[in-house]
């Protein structure tokens, strides 16, 4: 898969199926129901030992925020308002 370049169409494919959020509260209510996706469970396994591996390697830069462990858009704001205080 990796070496080709492609990825299996069951990959993309998942069942909504929908949760009741309070049994006491009309169960056809749409309001009484949240939606999940169940995915096929080779594309998670794939998608996480894939990801550890990319981990292995991937050196992110000090200025990048996002998909950083440990770092959110609530750092980018306090830099963003460091930057302008010292303007």
């Amino acid at each position: 898969m990796i070496n080709y370049n492609i990825m299996p169409s069951n990959f993309n494919i998942g069942v909504v199926k929908r949760i009741i959020k309070d049994n006491q509260k009309d169960h056809n209510d749409i309001n009484n129901l949240r939606p999940i996706n169940i995915s096929d469970t080779f594309a998670l396994i794939f998608d996480k030992v894939l990801f550890k591996e990319i981990n292995k390697n991937y050196k992110p830069k000090t200025k990048q925020f996002d998909f950083k462990d440990g770092s959110s858009c609530i750092h980018a704001l306090l830099a963003l308002k460091e930057l302008i205080d010292i303007i």
